[in-house]
């Protein structure tokens, strides 16, 4: 069978648009296609989008279309196909020149470098071997059978469950506070829904997994669409100028739909100048490479600029006459101080009552559970 009917009949039988990497993938497990060639999935993709210029050119239906960045579908589902990203052009977020030469400055000072990391063999295999193994277990034929085990598995494997030492634990809990139904509902409406990318993200709601966590899943379950939001992009935008791209909450509290959706598109630009900078093919895994290195090599050697003292007399505050009685008191009066201050407040022991305020402590509190932190 060629390339072309393979990546046909691959379509056809999955019913849904895949990346060109997952068709080549899976014409080679099916033994649809037998090559002896080192670079597979290039040949998938050269004959794919070959395909559908020539169908432009020749006037006749192309076999496919293209719904995203590397991903493709079958001609006969357009109009019935979803975007893959969706907000991916919104005008709200563009590249300004100062940004772009920012940019460029940086891809210049570690382009060697960048280009060893990228082409590093183990990292290229665990990158390779971990996405690959996204893509299985939570792909669609499999996600509605996925085990604890196996997103045991998942959890263990994420960069954001390292600071975890103990990662049983962390597998326990989270499968203590969510039904392994509940997670697989939410994993597939992730993942597989076609509604706007910002509604799914908004409804994926496992206790226990955080911003970083969601987004570590989506980008190695499709490092092309998604991708990977922590600490580092947090700290590199601002470096290159690039901070407002992403609403300014996205830095300081968990990122809802909507910022998310910003936040793809910020690093999709970043993916697009690093392109026209020599680097093409890159996905979001790539990216995070560039962010990584900038991360590392020059925001966390900056030095720190020490606070200049404060010129004004230093005045003590007028006696309140309030006691704290006991350890309780302290407790109920931080949690009023973080309400003051318009933080989210949680106490671990709400029936425990403050003599003080003559309430209970989850009275004061507004949070019945720790959000998600990783």
């Amino acid at each position: 069978m060629t390339f072309r009917d393979a990546a046909h009949e691959i379509l056809r039988r999955a019913g849904q648009p895949l990346h060109y990497k997952e068709i080549t993938r899976l014409a080679l497990e099916q033994g649809l296609v037998v090559t002896k060639g080192k670079t597979p999935t290039d040949t998938m993709y050269v004959v794919i989008t070959t395909e559908i210029k020539r169908g432009g050119l020749e006037g006749r239906p192309s076999h496919f279309t293209k719904v995203g960045r590397g991903i493709f579908g079958l001609a006969e589902w357009k109009g019935k196909i979803a975007p893959s990203t969706p907000l991916a052009e919104s005008p709200e977020v563009q590249i300004t020149s100062r940004q772009h030469d920012m940019l460029r400055k940086y891809v210049k000072q570690f382009e060697a470098r960048l280009r060893k990391e990228l082409s590093d063999a183990g990292w290229r295999k665990e990158r390779e071997e971990r996405s690959a193994w996204f893509q299985r277990a939570l792909s669609p034929g499999n996600i509605e059978t996925l085990s604890a085990d196996e997103f045991g598995k998942i959890i263990r494997s994420l960069w954001a469950s390292r600071l975890w030492t103990n990662k049983d634990y962390l597998v326990a809990n989270i499968l203590e506070q969510n039904e392994m139904d509940h997670i697989r509902a939410s994993l597939k409406d992730l993942l597989h829904s076609r509604d706007p990318l910002d509604q799914r993200f908004d409804r994926c709601k496992i206790k226990g997994l955080g911003p970083s966590s969601i987004t570590e899943t989506l980008v190695f379950f499709d490092p092309q669409q998604y991708c990977l939001w922590n600490d580092k992009p947090k700290n590199v935008l601002p470096l290159l100028g690039m901070k407002k791209l992403v609403s300014d909450r996205a830095y300081k509290y968990p990122i809802n739909g909507r910022d998310y959706v910003r936040c793809n598109q910020a690093l999709g630009l970043v993916r697009d100048e690093l392109a026209s900078c020599g680097f093409p093919d890159l996905d979001f895994l790539d990216v995070d490479i560039f962010m990584w290195l900038l991360f590392t090599e020059v925001v966390k050697k900056q030095p720190v600029i020490p606070s200049a003292p404060l010129s004004e007399p230093e005045i003590k505050p007028e006696p309140t006459g309030l006691v704290l009685t006991d350890h309780w008191d302290a407790v109920a009066c931080l949690v009023e101080l973080g309400n003051l201050l318009g933080y989210d407040t949680y106490v671990s022991d709400p029936g425990k009552t403050s003599t003080l305020f003559s309430k209970k402590l989850g009275d004061l509190a507004d949070l019945q559970d720790i959000p998600p932190f990783t």
